[in-house]
């Protein structure tokens, strides 16, 4: 994680996204199912890419009190496809302790879903791309929090686990006849948050 804040920090020029270092949140290089299903996780990224401020975006997550890095991706201010320019954000989550990828799976679309990002970014294997400025890039920014704590995947009484928790049974739905919750159609995460 101090390796990216230092990126954020002082990022990098390049005249394309794809000349950029793409990053993986779990213990492997590859950015493949078959790598990530195995692996531990330590880092949540949610892809802002909503038009949003970043003082917005610190807003977003500011009740949850947990380290945090936001900084702007390479199409921050630019347009992107058929998409007229606007702000777009990553921001990312270290955990003080790794998960699995079902337990992270079950966190990241949990989190996605809270701050209204876009769900492609919650597939298992996506990265992320390295902070850099592109070409004559705008403005680019970044706010380091990360000297708050992290969430500790372990610990209930976390905010954002606590949230995501929350989410998760939400998503579950209304009990059975039997007071037991329908089961989501994926494995049960292996962390305790409630």
């Amino acid at each position: 994680m101090r390796e990216l804040v230092a990126m954020s920090r002082a990022p990098s020029a390049r005249d394309c996204k794809s000349r950029a270092e793409l990053i993986t949140p779990f213990s492997d290089f590859a950015k493949v199912k078959a790598a990530a299903e195995p692996a531990q996780f330590a880092l949540l990224i949610v892809d802002h890419d909503d038009n949003r401020s970043l003082a917005e975006i610190k807003a977003l997550y500011r009740a949850w009190g947990c380290g945090l890095l936001i900084y702007a991706t390479a199409h921050h201010n630019w347009p992107k496809g058929d998409k007229p320019p606007a702000p777009r954000w990553w921001g990312v989550i270290p955990l003080s302790r790794a998960v699995d990828a079902d337990a992270w799976l079950s966190m990241r679309e949990a989190l996605t879903a809270l701050v209204g990002c876009d769900p492609a970014a919650a597939r298992i294997q996506q990265g992320f791309y390295a902070p850099g400025l592109i070409g004559t890039c705008p403005k680019y920014t970044s706010l380091d929090a990360t000297d708050r704590a992290s969430p500790d995947s372990m610990d209930s009484d976390a905010p954002l686990l606590r949230e995501i928790a929350v989410h998760l049974a939400d998503k579950a739905g209304p009990a059975t006849k039997g007071g037991a919750r329908k089961q989501p159609h994926r494995k049960a995460p292996t962390m305790r948050l409630l």
